[in-house]
């Protein structure tokens, strides 16, 4: 298993479309970090607990932290992980040396304090992919989940659900409990499986949902042409930003009548920034799960920061 790519989603640093609103921050709690250096996949593969690897078990830990005057983070805490007992929460506190932020500044000089919440997600490629399967709920209608679950025998557990509402993601992770696998193209009685729900209408007919949340990019803007994108409102304050997109799409995977859909922190130019480099993108004529794109819309996150991209 040394060899898996292991991923991390640091939802502080980029926020998903699909998120609700930010409630209010506490004061001296830093919303909108500006990371200058944050886990690479060969970080987060050293601090992965090997006990869970080799179980096959995923994980998610919380982290609370106070920003030092040079970035680092000190005095943290693991507020939240699951599993318990699975070494998650000590995985991302040893691994928070790994993390520099732009420190905040007063007067032109770098000043201590703040605490940053940082939730992390330890997630090893799955073994297997299965072909999507419909299923029904009165509440769910014309959405897709994937389910990233590991597999012992025929049956499911430690479930991540990924994609659509809160609510189908609620639901699809009731069910995973209930599913009985068949007979699997491996040998192996344990690993991870990931498992796509397409919620159908009552009648089992299933309209491509209005957004879409899978895509297979053809084009993407290159960093730098992301880091020249950085409004200038911003650069005075040395504040990065995030925005999210609104887009239909059009023939050819071409986006168009786009506008913005969030920016935090707002008034700083971040959405109209990140809608200078919509026409940079560019997607497959079908989704990761197969269903056509023209017509549908696709809400795209962009971050935008100072920082200028690392060159080889």
């Amino acid at each position: 298993m040394g060899g898996f790519m292991l991923s991390v989603l640091l939802a502080a640093l980029l926020q998903a479309a699909s998120a609700p609103p930010p409630t209010p921050a506490a004061p001296g709690v830093i919303t909108n970090p500006d990371w200058q250096r944050v886990p690479t996949a060969e970080d987060i593969s050293r601090y992965y607990p090997k006990a869970a690897l080799e179980a096959d078990l995923a994980g998610r830990a919380v982290l609370s932290c106070t920003v030092s005057a040079e970035g680092r983070l000190v005095g943290c805490s693991a507020a939240t992980a699951w599993p318990e007992g699975a070494g998650f929460g000590e995985a991302a506190l040893a691994m928070s040396e790994v993390f520099r932020m732009r420190p905040e500044t007063r007067d032109g000089q770098a000043v201590a304090g703040g605490t940053v919440r940082i939730p992390i997600r330890f997630l090893m490629p799955a073994n297997l992919r299965s072909a999507p399967v419909r299923a029904r709920h009165a509440e769910v209608v014309s959405e897709i989940i994937e389910l990233d679950c590991r597999f012992q025998g025929q049956k499911l557990d430690n479930c991540f659900a990924r994609g659509g509402s809160p609510k189908a993601s609620e639901v699809a992770l009731k069910v995973a409990g209930q599913v009985t696998l068949p007979t699997l193209p491996t040998r192996r009685q344990q690993g991870r499986i990931v498992l796509p729900l397409v919620f159908t209408d009552a009648s089992g007919a299933f309209a491509p949902p209005e957004f879409i949340t899978q895509p297979r990019w053809r084009e993407r803007p290159t960093p730098t042409e992301i880091f020249r994108a950085y409004p200038e409102m911003a650069r005075a304050k040395g504040l990065a930003g995030n925005a999210v997109i609104d887009c239909k799409v059009e023939a050819r995977g071409k986006l168009a009548d786009c506008k913005t859909h969030e920016e935090d922190p707002a008034g700083l130019g971040f959405g109209g920034a990140a809608l200078t480099l919509m026409p940079k993108f560019e997607l497959d004529e079908v989704d990761s799960y197969g269903l056509k794109v023209q017509g549908r819309r696709i809400r795209v996150p962009v971050r935008l920061s100072s920082a200028r991209p690392q060159t080889n």
